[in-house]
């Protein structure tokens, strides 16, 4: 009896575990059971549970129940819902994912990341938000062009202030927004080679220095040929910069930064932790294209 169990369990196995592209032709469908061969199942079935009876005190349903209990536990969980750290606003070239906002009694703008076509590089777009949305995307201020390296720094490479918002001392705000995000999430800041004389001027204000560099002379001048008459009689217009050299922060850059935010009631608001912003900078927040964090 004992053998006559063993064998309909073992043909309750073949029939139930093997798999069908094993057990039939892939070009034929496997055939259906006949009805001897069902009841053979049924009471190889009745055999099991017998047998389960005697070993371990429990039918096959039930342990089939207890380890389907297990599995649900161990592997069918469900994840935990998770919150993304960046939320993305716009589509297509408008794409940005906000991390901070920064207001004063004169302005309202949000700081956001943006993909660059270079790989490896960053954007930080800055968008004002003091105005009413007309073409459903807020006026852009300017962007400003990141890089970063192995050892943990932000490098900043350029910037571009919309035409609109030029001569509104902007520039040295987003330049700070940039070495503030930067310093608070733990990373060194430095420039790349910058040839141009505004932007040395402002990075310079903010304690940047460098060596080196070609000395070129700022004015306050709007028309070229009120740059050339102060040029040729030497007037001092906005004093002298080097340009074509790579710049560092010094002691006096953080606090210089923290005065030009907090300058008209400025306050610096966080949109996402600074564990992700620096991420961001060091361009870990996507893998692939796609954003991550």
């Amino acid at each position: 009896m004992m053998v006559g169990y063993t064998y309909l369990a073992s043909l309750l196995l073949a029939l139930v575990f093997v798999p069908p592209r094993l057990a039939f032709s892939p070009s034929s469908p496997p055939p259906l059971l006949s009805r001897t061969v069902e009841d053979a199942m049924s009471s190889a079935g009745a055999a099991l549970d017998a047998l389960v009876a005697d070993s371990i005190g429990g039918t096959c349903s039930e342990v089939a129940a207890a380890l389907d209990a297990i599995q649900a536990e161990t592997f069918d969980r469900s994840p935990a819902v998770r919150t993304p750290a960046l939320v993305k606003e716009g589509k297509g070239k408008h794409a940005h994912w906000p991390i901070a906002e920064h207001s004063t009694a004169t302005h309202s703008i949000t700081v956001a990341l943006a993909i660059d076509a270079s790989p490896g590089r960053l954007r930080l777009k800055f968008l004002d938000s003091s105005v009413p949305i007309v073409w459903r995307h807020p006026p852009k201020v300017g962007t400003i062009f990141l890089e970063h390296t192995e050892d943990g720094c932000s490098r900043f490479n350029g910037m571009l202030i919309a035409p609109s918002y030029r001569g509104r001392g902007l520039a040295r705000v987003l330049v700070a927004i940039w070495a503030s995000l930067a310093l608070s999430s733990g990373l060194d800041v430095s420039t790349g080679v910058i040839d141009k004389p505004i932007l040395a001027h402002v990075l310079g204000s903010l304690g940047f220095v460098g060596n080196g560099g070609v000395p070129v002379q700022l004015t306050d001048a709007t028309r070229l040929e009120d740059c050339e008459v102060e040029r040729a009689r030497r007037t001092p217009g906005g004093g002298v910069v080097r340009v074509n050299r790579e710049l560092k922060p010094t002691e006096s850059t953080p606090s210089s930064v923290v005065a030009c935010l907090e300058e008209d009631g400025g306050d610096l608001e966080m949109a996402a932790s600074m564990e992700v912003v620096g991420l961001a900078l060091m361009d870990k927040w996507r893998v692939d294209g796609r954003v991550v964090i």
